[in-house]
């Protein structure tokens, strides 16, 4: 724990992203589908989807941008996978996509850049029972 501290207090960015992630865990943490389940392991898109648009953004974007180019020594020690090439086109619509708030980019069980997407449902049942229902576009 003293390590994980260190290192926070060197970079405030990774420390402001580490605080948003840990607030939006913390408000699902409260959600009745995960209580009455007992699950604590929700879906990093879905704490991801939980922030802010702004510190959505600075996380989707650090995980992005890092996978552009060369991954740093001290990183492959960890994360010691082959990465998936990321073109410049698939970076530029990628960023745009988060920048707009489409999606969110975290890492999959893989170690590989996982793009999630917002999906809103919207069902209207009409006097007679009929329901209607859209699938919303940005």
């Amino acid at each position: 724990v003293a390590s994980i501290v260190e290192v926070l207090s060197r970079y405030p960015q990774l420390l402001k992203m580490n605080r948003s992630y840990a607030c939006a865990y913390s408000l699902l943490s409260g959600d009745p589908d995960h209580v009455r389940t007992l699950e604590l392991e929700i879906n990093p898109g879905r704490v991801c989807m939980a922030m802010a648009h702004e510190e959505r953004l600075a996380f989707s974007m650090a995980i992005l941008d890092s996978w552009s180019g060369p991954l740093m020594p001290s990183l492959t020690r960890h994360l010691p996978v082959k990465r998936q090439a990321l073109g410049a086109a698939e970076q530029i619509s990628s960023s745009r996509e988060v920048e707009d708030g489409r999606c969110v980019i975290t890492l999959g069980d893989d170690c590989q850049l996982l793009r999630t997407v917002f999906v809103c449902i919207l069902n209207i049942t009409n006097s007679t029972g009929d329901v209607l229902g859209k699938i919303a576009t940005l």
